[in-house]
């Protein structure tokens, strides 16, 4: 919520997951620092690393936000193949962009990664 002294979680939406790119959005309400999205190839285990991390903080004029700069748009991550079930998780931040040990998976997550005629580069 947005009540003082209160932590939220992050919140963001997977929009795209083809052979091309992954992109969507993601935010903290505790903080304007940009949220850490990490991609795994099927769902999260404990202690398990990864196959990317990115920051979302690309602009995004669309979002209802004083601070514009939560999408995030990157390329494959290598050991990605189409037909694979990824998923998608938001690190939540303290107010003080201190690391939370929480991971939410944003809404649109996992998605089945698709090609439709692309191919992986």
């Amino acid at each position: 919520g947005d009540c003082p002294g209160t932590l939220a979680y992050p919140q963001g939406v997977v929009e795209r997951a083809d052979c091309s790119r992954l992109e969507g959005w993601a935010k903290d309400p505790d903080t304007s620092l940009p949220t850490r999205v990490e991609i795994y190839r099927r769902p999260r285990v404990a202690g398990e690393r990864p196959l990317a991390t990115i920051k979302a903080r690309r602009l995004r004029q669309d979002l209802p936000f004083s601070s514009p700069r939560h999408g995030f748009s990157v390329a494959i991550p290598a050991g990605l193949e189409e037909g694979d079930e990824v998923h998608f998780y938001a690190i939540d931040l303290g107010v003080n962009g201190n690391r939370l040990a929480t991971r939410i998976e944003l809404e649109g997550s996992p998605r089945t990664l698709a090609c439709a005629g692309a191919t992986l580069p």
